[in-house]
């Protein structure tokens, strides 16, 4: 008994950190709103020193020289390489046009893409393994030889597909180069649409770091066709894009609504008049990562080359984000220390980090062994509990079943836990959550302030693997966005679409809209 009362003590320290009040979102919105307006600003070149507030930044607020949207109409065969934090994918995608496409894929997790010490690729089975072998995201391994992976790896998908035996399709006749578009979710300043230069590493990689040839600071999309011509690949990088932008591309696409535009491709907006009312506004990714772009009314007056811009809203700071003492450990051992906080507390890549350390915190000498060491406890397993934990309210209360989630544990971590820590780590699990989500919808939210014109529907397009593979994730996005919205008198209905490897199917797309154009 006496545990159980230490355990609802230290609860009720961390309630308020967890399990978010509608005034505490609200405050973080304003923040999230500020920081996106002072965003703008700052690309303008017309914040003033004295605006800038200690307690939030702004945004950095990149463009995505996307300056023309897809109608849905678009036909032919275009290709993608998509690399997250977690995987590569190569995409193939047929536009049929109507909104209906056709897709092939083929991917490779990051960690399994392997190179010697020489620089040989070994992540194929058709090169032995002579060296000491490396992942590419390894501080020691340069930009060219993480390319020539790349490359590699999409050759052999080129060959898989069929595609190099007739290099021709309806929008490419006469055998040249295929056409690719690149999503590289990571940070990046773009000049043209083809050219984006990567600002830093995020998500725990760091290629180049220890080398003569990093790839921070690099042209993204000459590094990619660098690697084409050096591996003999017979394809052009035709734009490089945020894994958001594709998210949002491929929705716009989707839904087929775009009959504004002129000539199949050309962007002619006045926004919002003349953009239909289930337009896609936003684009989110909860995966890896954790990123949000967006149509922007009046991306003109602040410099933009396009209209889509891409926010980098993990960096977003403020002191009344609710940073907890495990949050700062996971920080200070994480290598890009003190930057990328609200992804930490959001992203699939340190949800389940943060849930270990809680659960050290409140199991202490009762803590399953394996759980002492760093990242053992993932994501995915944190979706498993709850999705057998049944608790729908806020308040500790260990009435309940518990019998799946002690199976469990006991089958994945060898541990025969009591229903007292049975109950903590199903009770973190869900707290952990509800923040993440909580903090999502208050991007969503913050995004409403800036459209400001009322609508009758907002559709947000919406993709990553904590979104689409923890369905209570959606739930708890949806029931505190739900709530939000209400405060604020918004009376219109809110639409998520669910972009399908929208990351991917957006690089094609968007490179079927460059065609003749760039």
């Amino acid at each position: 008994m006496e545990e159980e009362n230490q355990a609802k003590r230290l609860f009720d320290l961390y309630e308020e950190y967890f399990f978010l009040s509608n005034l505490k979102l609200l405050e973080l919105v304003d923040d999230f709103h500020k920081s996106l307006e002072d965003g703008l600003e700052n690309h303008a070149n017309r914040l003033k020193i004295d605006k800038y507030h200690s307690n939030y930044k702004p945004f950095k607020m990149l463009d995505s020289c996307v300056d023309r949207l897809p109608t849905g109409k678009e036909k032919g065969v275009y290709y993608a390489i998509d690399m997250g934090g977690t995987n590569l994918r190569c995409v193939r995608v047929n536009l049929l046009g109507n909104g209906q496409s056709e897709t092939k894929f083929k991917k490779v997790k990051l960690s399994e893409m392997k190179v010697s010490s020489t620089g040989k690729v070994v992540n194929s089975n058709k090169i032995s393994k002579v060296d000491q072998e490396v992942n590419i995201f390894d501080k020691t391994v340069s930009s060219e030889t993480m390319f020539n992976s790349i490359a590699v790896f999409f050759n052999e998908f080129l060959d898989e597909c069929g595609d190099l035996n007739d290099l021709t399709n309806d929008n490419n006749v006469g055998n040249l180069p295929l056409e690719v578009g690149f999503t590289f979710s990571f940070p990046i300043v773009q000049s043209k649409i083809a050219s984006a230069k990567l600002v830093i590493w995020t998500k725990e990689i760091e290629t180049g770091r220890l080398t003569d040839d990093p790839v921070e600071g690099k042209d993204i999309g000459d590094l990619l066709n660098l690697a084409f011509k050096r591996n003999g690949v017979p394809a052009q990088c035709k734009c490089v894009l945020n894994d958001t932008v594709g998210t949002l591309i491929s929705a716009m696409y989707d839904l087929n609504i775009n009959n504004y535009c002129d000539n199949n491709h050309s962007l002619k907006v006045n926004f919002p008049n003349n953009i239909s009312e289930n337009q896609p506004l936003i684009g989110i990714v909860v995966g890896t990562g954790v990123n949000a772009c967006y149509l922007e009314p009046n991306s003109s007056n602040f410099g933009y080359k396009g209209v889509i811009i891409n926010t980098e809203c993990g960096d977003f700071y403020s002191t009344k984000l609710p940073i907890t003492d495990c949050d700062y450990s996971m920080d200070w051992f994480s290598d890009n220390r003190g930057e990328q906080i609200f992804e930490k507390m959001i992203s699939g890549t340190y949800l389940g980090e943060i849930s270990r350390l809680l659960i050290i915190n409140f199991l202490k000498n009762k803590t399953p062994e394996i759980f002492f060491q760093k990242n053992s406890l993932k994501t995915e397993h944190i979706a498993k509990i709850i999705s057998h934990f049944n608790d729908n309210h806020q308040k500790y209360n260990q009435n309940h079943d518990l019998k799946s989630i002690e199976n469990y544990l006991k089958e994945t971590f060898s541990s025969n836990l009591d229903h007292n820590s049975t109950y903590i780590i199903a009770k973190i699990s869900q707290m952990v959550l509800m923040r993440a989500a909580s903090l999502v919808s208050a991007i969503i939210a913050a995004f409403f302030k800036r459209f400001n014109k009322p609508r009758n529907q907002i559709t947000i397009a919406i993709d990553g693997s904590v979104w689409t593979k923890i369905p209570k994730f959606q739930k708890y996005v949806k029931d505190s966005l739900s709530s939000l919205i209400q405060e604020s008198g918004y009376l219109g209905s809110i639409h998520f679409y669910e972009s399908d490897d929208g990351s991917g199917r957006g690089a094609a797309i968007l490179a079927s809209t460059t065609v003749n154009t760039h």
